[in-house]
Order: structure tokens, then C-alpha cells, then sequence
């Protein structure tokens, strides 16, 4: 039986959300990722696991945006439902002009935590974007919660 306490849950709950960001997993145990990588370079390699998730931040790519999904903060959980937020860099791929700097802002969400206390793992399902605020550009921040969102329920393992 599992013995951690709600913050383990926590953290491991950001993991899961962050892993379903970059749609390779459904669980992630509760350890810290193993030489994760501090550069916040996008990895092209093996699907995201519990042993060889590269850490923060996740980067989505479209054919003309590029988000980059830092590590999500848990705002509330009642052992069922998870609230949090994340900040997310947008720049346009090509960008417009060389060294044009991103756009950031936060979107946050609720997904439904299934908590397995046996094998001390949680699988988020149901993760929804509820809000993206963009103060940069007020206008996109729609566009580019959807494309989040759209990532989340297609790229689901």
C-alpha cells in the first residue's frame, strides 16, 4: 500500500498532466525523473515514461506555432477532481522576425484524478482546458488553448 502524502500525490498529479501534454503516457510513479534534462530542449526520442520522462518544459508543435508548456502548479484537489494552471510560451514557427521573443501566458485546467493506492500511481482522465489568458495577444489566446486542448484528447495513449 502506498504511504506518501498528498504533496507526492500533488507533484505526481503535474507529471501526469505534463505527460499527457506531450500524449505518451497514462501513469507516471511517484520518483523523481532520472537525469531529467535541465535544458528545456524538446525531445524527439523514446516516449515519455516514468523512467525516461525529460522533465520541464513540454514543447507542441504545429505546422505554424510553437508551445512551450511549463511544469503545471496544482491549485486544488479533493482526491478526486484536480484545478491547476500552467504558463506557456507561444512563438510562431517560422518566426516573423529573428529573435522575436514568445508570447506568454496561462491556461488553466481540471482533469479527473484516478489514484491507484496499491501501485501508488494516478492517471489523469477528462483533462480540460478551462481558461487561457494571453495578455500580449488577447485575441489568440483561444486559438492556442485549443490547440493545447486538441493535443490532450488526440494524442491520448
Amino acid at each position: 500500500m502506498c504511504t506518501s502524502r498528498i504533496p507526492s500525490r500533488l507533484l505526481t498529479a503535474t507529471i501526469v498532466l505534463a505527460a499527457a501534454i506531450a500524449g505518451r503516457v497514462s501513469a507516471v510513479a511517484q520518483t523523481e525523473p532520472p537525469g531529467a534534462d535541465k535544458t528545456g530542449a524538446a525531445s524527439t526520442a523514446a516516449p515519455v515514461s516514468a523512467l525516461t520522462d525529460s522533465g520541464w518544459p513540454r514543447v507542441v508543435v504545429t505546422n505554424d506555432t510553437r508551445l512551450t508548456v511549463y511544469q503545471p502548479q496544482v491549485d486544488s484537489w479533493d482526491g478526486f477532481r484536480l484545478e491547476g494552471r500552467a504558463a506557456v510560451a507561444v512563438a510562431m514557427t517560422p518566426a516573423p522576425v529573428t529573435g522575436a521573443s514568445p508570447t506568454y501566458g496561462i491556461v488553466t485546467f481540471t482533469a479527473r484524478a484516478n489514484v491507484d493506492r496499491e501501485a501508488c500511481l494516478m492517471t489523469l482522465e477528462q483533462i480540460t482546458i478551462t481558461s487561457a489568458s494571453f495578455p500580449g495577444a488577447p485575441q489568440q489566446g483561444r486559438k492556442w488553448a485549443s490547440i493545447l486542448q486538441h493535443r490532450l484528447v488526440t494524442d491520448r495513449p
